[in-house]
């Protein structure tokens, strides 16, 4: 992660990236979430769960993330204070996301993709 962070433009999901490149310059740490009810709805209609099923699932997942993110880091999953921006996924299709990210990224670092920079 480190190498390729410092060799090439990258995207990282997860593996406790925005802590281990927290102190990097040239780094947007983005976190996407959703509220509870919303990742409910879509397990069950995604993936075909029953509301049960999507509740288990939905706590595993959590505790697991939970769990992993702490024992890296030392520190709390949902604690923001290794994020630059925060994305509420339910607010928007998954294509706007996508555009609304590259936009974030773009305006972030203009130069990224000149093949002269």
């Amino acid at each position: 992660m480190l190498e390729y962070a410092t060799y090439e433009n990258c995207i990282i999901v997860g593996r406790c990236a925005n802590y281990i490149l927290r102190h990097r310059p040239n780094v947007l740490k983005v976190h996407f979430y959703a509220p509870y009810e919303k990742r409910l709805e879509m397990s069950i209609d995604d993936l075909n769960l029953s509301k049960g099923e999507a509740k288990s699932m939905i706590q595993k997942v959590d505790e697991a993330r939970s769990s992993y993110y702490l024992y890296h880091t030392g520190e709390m999953f949902d604690s923001t204070s290794y994020q630059d921006v925060m994305i509420n996924s339910s607010v928007f299709s998954f294509d706007e996301n996508v555009e609304n990210l590259c936009r974030l990224i773009k305006n972030k670092y203009p130069d990224l993709g000149n093949s002269d920079k």
